[in-house]
């Protein structure tokens, strides 16, 4: 305890005990932090992570048996360790969502000029940023059986009911629709989750009410994604279906996130309008799940953009194959970092299977527009695989967003992108995603008819420009986003 003096203190005696006062309260508290930074070591990294997980576990469904531990992917949390130095030092990782990257690039900042005196205070216990992997599963589940016929202008409708026993904690769903309709403007869809009550609308009569009468192309061949650029409900094409690619339902299902996964699922449809008809051909529930306690990802912060942006010196040439654009794709993105690549050795190196995801499916010189097993062609993982092993630093993503590209393009570098037909979406030749299961490793992925890949090289606010292979040509914005979705924004990027 200090007592006050009626004399005022000498200047430089008050500074010495203000910074004597900062020094100790500094210390105390890096010294309860290194207590429970060393008391966390010990523990198994799992426990470590879920013990510093903040946000709320669902109440447990009593009916529901204990979780089992899936397969980890690529969700991550950050924890936080601490290590013994003599200057402040912070680092920060960058982490990719593709776990199959090389490993992290730091940055360090050091704060060289604070140094304490080793009879003080001999050891600093500092955080350093580091990541844990959260174990995640996904799933497919999809209905058996022979189609069901819609009754026409019945607002009751139809069910079909999926059944799931496997325990989980919801972290992503999405919806595979299949239906064979005259008229989808007509129809009306939802997704009801019997144990939690939560309906979502996935479809509310598309086109309407644009036109009184909706959508009058045949057919809904789609995935129901939240995170889709672009709404479903005013979609209309003509080929290969009225709604043909992975577009946004008409309300969210992330009303079904951190909800138990088990129980019965049912699909509603319905026909509102007289004279066309149709029937469900097939649905699919596409879920990811993790234990209890996990933290989503949070959304992307958003970042500001230049309104168009272009890259200049990316040139190209016409595929040497019929089937090896994604090999003609490659080349030429490599070249433009200067890379000279031979299209054709390129293509020789690359992996085969009857997963696309893992390597070429199929015969390179077989006929455009096929789907797995068939001629086909290969996705961007390992793609990127192969540019890297030739000294690229190229990065393969799902789901991007289009502010990733346009971010990308305005840092000034191309991207290589997977689309259907040459980005004329609803328009022969595209296609329209479906599942398929590879027999080698039974795990499944989105494919669609006609597959191809192109770069692209600039946008603005409505057009993006594209080039396929010693073509340039732009697209609508809206078209080109359409086509780009089927395949699961599929892209590879640089990051020089």
């Amino acid at each position: 305890m200090f007592q006050r003096t009626p004399s005022c203190p000498n200047l430089a005696t008050l500074i010495e005990f203000c910074l004597l006062l900062g020094l100790g309260l500094l210390f105390s508290g890096l010294d309860n932090r290194a207590a429970l930074a060393k008391a966390r070591v010990g523990l198994p990294p799992q426990q470590r992570v879920m013990e510093e997980l903040s946000t709320s576990t669902p109440t447990p469904n009593p009916t529901s048996p204990p979780l089992t531990t899936p397969t980890p992917t690529d969700y991550f949390v950050f924890s936080e360790i601490y290590t013994a130095t003599q200057a402040i030092t912070l680092t920060s990782t960058l982490l990719s969502v593709d776990s199959s990257t090389p490993a992290p690039t730091e940055i360090t900042d050091s704060i060289s000029q604070l140094l304490i005196p080793a009879d003080i205070w001999p050891i600093i216990f500092l955080p350093i940023v580091n990541f844990t992997q959260i174990p995640t599963t996904s799933q497919l589940f999809c209905s058996q059986g022979s189609p069901v016929d819609i009754p026409d202008d019945d607002p009751d409708g139809i069910t079909s009911s999926l059944q799931i026993d496997q325990p989980g904690i919801a972290l992503d769903v999405n919806v595979y629709l299949n239906i064979n309709h005259t008229w989808p403007g007509d129809l009306k869809a939802a997704l009801i989750h019997q144990a939690s009550g939560i309906r979502v609308d996935l479809i509310d009569q598309p086109g309407v009410p644009a036109s009184s009468l909706g959508c009058g192309s045949a057919r809904i061949q789609a995935i129901l994604d939240d995170e889709a650029s672009q709404p479903a409900e005013n979609k209309c094409g003509s080929y290969p279906a009225g709604i043909a690619g992975i577009f946004q339902p008409a309300s969210s299902l992330n009303q079904f996130h951190r909800q138990w996964t088990t129980g019965t699922w049912i699909l509603e449809v319905s026909d509102h309008a007289a004279f066309d008809t149709g029937s469900l051909q097939k649905w699919c529930l596409e879920i990811t799940s993790a234990d209890p306690g996990v933290t989503p990802t949070p959304p992307p912060t958003p970042i500001s953009l230049p309104s168009s942006a272009f890259v200049s010196g990316v040139t190209g040439k016409d595929q040497a194959l019929p089937l090896d654009c994604e090999s003609r794709s490659a080349v030429d993105w490599a070249k433009f970092f200067g890379s000279s690549i031979p299209e054709l050795e390129f293509y020789n190196r690359l992996p085969h299977s009857d997963n696309p995801e893992k390597g070429f499916v199929g015969d390179v010189n077989g006929v455009w527009g096929n789907i797995p097993p068939g001629d086909y062609g290969i996705h961007a993982a390992p793609v990127a695989a192969l540019l890297h092993d030739y000294g690229l630093d190229a990065r393969a993503y799902h789901s991007l967003r289009w502010e990733d590209i346009q971010a990308e393009i305005a840092s000034g570098n191309p991207v290589m992108v997977w689309i259907t037909g040459h980005a004329y979406a609803g328009r022969y030749p595209s296609g329209a995603p479906q599942y398929t299961i590879s027999t080698s490793d039974q795990n499944f992925t989105v494919v669609a008819n006609y597959e191809h890949t192109v770069i692209v090289t600039g946008y603005t606010s409505s057009s993006v420009t594209i080039l396929d292979g010693s073509s340039t040509y732009t697209r609508n914005l809206n078209e080109f986003l359409d086509s780009w979705s089927t395949l699961r924004n599929m892209a590879i990027l640089a990051h020089p």
